[in-house]
Parts: structure tokens; sequence; C-alpha cells
């Protein structure tokens, strides 16, 4: 589909795509078709779902997840693809968040505990996850104040006090913060979810988990 100079138009395409098997693939290919710069039509993406599921799905209302979100059901990452789902010993880096893919229109950030259950989450636009920011000075969207400070720390918060040390260690509405350290030079994961803080230390038995997510 990328060898056309001139891309085709979605009426010429949709029938093209309702012939695809998209059921019969596995998900790793399945996401990389989606992917597609050409398929980022609504158009195109409704005929995908039909395909699909037999039906027209939902749609995702960002509008409607205002705010920091506890407690979640995790089934609904099953519309979601996903970017990392990794212990929090994981040490995260600034490359491996910019390399969410340009094309998703909605990225969620969270964290799942040792139960099973989404503990906290929060969901944005993509460029409003990986905008960069000084310290100490988060950016609000929707609600939630993210952070991004390279050889600091990653995260959001439900007010715009943070205390990066480097990760937010502000206990003010605790439960709602998540704060990950990133690019650190020994190497080191971590750090908070909640109210559990310290995570990823050497006696952590990686039952928590950092999730990134995609649509």
């Amino acid at each position: 589909m990328g060898a056309q100079t001139t891309a085709p138009s979605d009426t010429a395409l949709a029938p093209l795509v309702k012939a695809v098997r998209f059921e019969r693939m596995d998900k790793a290919t399945y996401a990389r078709v989606v992917d597609e710069p050409i398929m980022q039509s609504l158009t195109l993406m409704k005929v995908v779902a039909k395909c699909v599921t037999g039906a027209r799905p939902p749609r995702f209302e960002l509008t409607k997840s205002r705010g920091v979100q506890l407690t979640l059901d995790g089934a609904f990452l099953d519309r979601f693809t996903k970017h990392l789902d990794v212990p929090y010993t994981h040490p995260c880096t600034s490359e491996e968040l910019d390399d969410i893919p340009e094309s998703a229109r909605c990225v969620f950030v969270g964290a799942r505990d040792p139960s099973g259950k989404i503990a906290l989450g929060a969901f944005a636009p993509r460029h409003i996850v990986v905008r960069r920011t000084e310290r100490d000075k988060p950016h609000e969207h929707n609600g939630v104040f993210w952070y991004f400070t390279s050889k600091e720390s990653f995260g959001f918060a439900p007010t715009s006090e943070i205390d990066q040390c480097a990760a937010d260690v502000c206990e003010d509405r605790g439960e709602e913060r998540l704060s990950w350290h990133i690019d650190g030079d020994d190497g080191d994961g971590g750090w908070r979810a909640g109210v559990a803080t310290m995570l990823g230390s050497e006696d952590d038995d990686e039952s928590w988990h950092k999730l990134v997510y995609y649509v």
C-alpha cells in the first residue's frame, strides 16, 4: 500500500479492505497492518472493525475518561495495542516512550497490581504523553498533569504539585500518582504506583507492572 505516490480513495480501498481476513491475523500482524498511515481514515477503521467483530464498535470517548482513573477493569485493554507491559524493575528510557507510534490516537499509561487489576491509569493523546517538561513543571490535559523529564522521571499526577526527586514523592492525593524513573545511569527501574512506592527495588518480586497501551 505504501508504494503508490498518490493514495487511492477510501471508496476504492473499502472493498479491498473488506476482503482481508483480519480475524485470522495474529495480534502483531494485525497491529502492523492497522498502523499503516493509509489505514488511519475513520471510514477504513470502521470497515476493519466490522470485519473483525461483525458490528461497528462503540467509539472510544477520551472525554469520558477525565482525570486519573482508579481500579480499572483490564478488559478495556483488549481494544488497545500493547507498547509496554513490563515489571517495575524494568528501566524505562526516553527512547522507549518516544517509540509509541505517531499514528496512536489515544495512549493509556498505568500500573497493574499483584492481583492483576489495573490500580490506576490515565489517557491522553500521544503528543501529550511524550511532551518533555522541566523538573516539577507538569502540563495539564483533561484533568491530568503529565511530566516527562529526561534523566529524572515520567508520569502523571492529579494536581500541578509534584516533587521530582527524581520520581515524584509528593503525598497529596498519592493514590492518584504514577511515577517511573527514566534514563537512569544505574539502570534502575521503579518507582511508584499510587501509594505503593519504591517498586522495582532488589526485593521487589516483579508483581507490579508498568503499562503503556495505545489505540
